[in-house]
């Protein structure tokens, strides 16, 4: 089979392209009332509305560039097996609707950054629908994958970027892959070049040098003399490199200048430790952010604001025994933590408080959709489990991917898209869990970190994400809600064949619905799911409970 690397051509070519851009943005972000309420100060009680008119916020305030990430599965199967053959798993990148109306350069950006990304993905499912000899490679324990997937760095006013992930394989003795690095400039939509940020590359390579041999003193390099002075004197050859909180980080893939084997080499170049080798165009990030472990588990990166960088290391523990992970450690410089927990999979980001606090949040996936972040509190070099809360950022399945699913010969194809929205502001931010509340389905609510690190939330209700519609199928009550305070009111009648739509729950008791002419309905439940001593699933044609 021919060994194709249709999206590796067209990413390389998408992280040289330069974006262009003009004119400054500035203007307000919308978001919802318990986001105003909180940024403004105000000490009136929260209240989640999701149909509420979006409250503007001063745009003083610390509001980043909020992005959602699409996560792209397409899927080749053989027509005769139904066995997965090939598959892509990739990212694209937006900004939410508040955002782009902020930052309209850095949206349209994004959005062309996107488009190639489709364009690169289709081609490499052609060419391997088109290949003659893909059919002599059908088997149920091969399967070739094509992947790009996205990590947040750096999403302030200043500077959008981010990691890329891309990894293939078409045969071979083992896959490939390949980090890319994408910053822009938030206000222009203007790709950052390299030559915007450091005076030189003939300046930058010595101290790269340096700097490889600090942290990577064991690697067998294939010759780092000639590797650094191609890199510093030949235009055609670019480092892999990216803006961070702190400087910039350079990447080199596996065979840039060691074995595969080995992996790739990260160095982080910072503004503090080096100040001549930069432009000052660009600075170090004040206030609060976030930022992603990316795909490396391993994070350096200044948390006291001192100029001086710690390195964070996740990693999960296996126990053996089967494909769960059996707990998590956390490393900063020679002191490590471990917290016991199984979980199937994880992320880890660090949020850094305007007060100077600073807080790993692990998200841990298990089945059936449960969700936990786990929160550690970093001081110096110590590191504290200080709790967990079952939640995660908001996401959700959306439709398929507006090139319809096709087919090809032996092959048809399966598509399916995931939204993600990162959170990347620490100040206040929404997050999604799961409740079981007469069915199951997501709420999200509105979040500010507690004193131990810990989301609290002060809203009671959360609103639902999705569409989960219940038939009545006899007569009963339920109360008016006066949807402002979601205070319940007076008696309502519901009659059998009403249609009663989930609008908010706080799931423990009460869950609120909309109906098509008796405005808002709530309903209270007990501990055994009754509603005034009457099962639920007696009053409903169907109550839709997932595993």
């Amino acid at each position: 089979m021919k060994k194709k690397m249709a999206a590796y051509t067209i990413i390389s070519c998408i992280i040289c392209t330069l974006f262009t851009g003009c004119g400054a943005a500035s203007g307000l972000v919308s978001i919802g009332s318990a986001a105003a309420e909180y940024i403004s100060g105000s000490s009136s009680a929260s209240v989640s509305s999701s149909e509420a008119e979006l409250s503007s916020v001063s745009a003083g305030a610390n509001m980043n560039p909020a992005p959602v990430i699409t996560t792209n599965n397409w899927n080749v199967i053989d027509r005769k097996t139904q066995n997965w053959f090939f598959e892509c798993n990739y990212d694209t990148i937006e900004l939410e609707p508040e955002s782009a109306g902020v930052y309209p350069n850095l949206a349209e950006s994004l959005e062309l950054f996107s488009e190639q990304m489709h364009e690169s993905q289709y081609s490499a499912v052609d060419s391997v629908k088109e290949d003659p000899e893909t059919k002599n490679y059908l088997s149920p324990d091969i399967r070739f994958f094509d992947d790009y997937n996205i990590s947040i760095i750096r999403a302030d006013n200043d500077v959008f970027s981010f990691v890329g992930t891309a990894g293939s394989y078409y045969g071979g003795a083992h896959p490939n892959t390949m980090r890319t690095g994408v910053s822009f400039d938030t206000k222009t939509g203007r790709r950052i070049e390299l030559t915007d940020v450091v005076r030189s590359k003939q300046e930058l390579m010595p101290v790269v040098k340096k700097l490889l041999l600090k942290y990577y003193p064991e690697a067998a390099f294939f010759d780092l003399d000639k590797s650094m002075a191609d890199y510093a004197n030949k235009e055609e050859m670019q480092p892999v490199w990216y803006l961070t909180q702190d400087g910039i980080d350079i990447v080199f893939n596996p065979y840039d200048i060691t074995p595969y084997v080995e992996g790739p080499k990260v160095i982080p170049v910072t503004f503090a430790e080096y100040p001549d080798l930069f432009t000052g165009k660009y600075k170090a990030s004040e206030g609060s952010f976030v930022c992603s472990l990316s795909s490396f588990d391993t994070m350096n990166i200044d948390l006291d604001r001192d100029g001086k960088q710690e390195v964070i290391k996740v990693s999960g523990e296996y126990d053996g025994t089967d494909e769960m992970f059996s707990g998590v450690s956390v490393t900063i410089g020679n002191k490590s933590y471990k917290h016991d927990v199984s979980f199937l999979s994880y992320t880890a980001k660090l949020f850094h408080t305007s007060d100077g606090r600073n807080y790993l949040y692990v998200y841990t996936k298990e089945y059936n959709d449960y969700s936990t972040i786990l929160v550690f509190d970093l001081k110096g070099n110590d590191v504290n489990y200080t709790g967990s809360i079952e939640a995660c950022e908001m996401s959700a399945y959306s439709q398929n991917d507006n090139s319809a699913a096709g087919s090809y010969g032996d092959f048809e194809d399966s598509k399916y898209r995931y939204e993600t929205h990162p959170i990347t502001n620490p100040d206040g931010f929404y997050l999604q869990r799961r409740v079981d509340s007469l069915s199951t389905y997501q709420i999200r609510q509105f979040y500010t970190i507690g004193k131990d690190g810990v989301p609290e939330t002060k809203d009671e209700f959360g609103e639902v994400m999705g569409d989960i519609t219940l038939t009545a199928v006899k007569d009963f009550k339920g109360r008016s809600v006066d949807i402002t305070s979601n205070e319940l009111k007076e008696d309502v009648n519901i009659n059998k064949g009403d249609k009663l739509t989930i609008f908010r729950s706080n799931g423990k008791d009460t869950v609120i619905f909309k109906t098509g002419n008796k405005g808002y309905i709530a309903l209270k439940y007990d501990s055994e799911n009754k509603i005034d001593k009457v099962p639920a699933e007696d009053l409903f044609e169907m109550l839709y409970y997932a595993g």
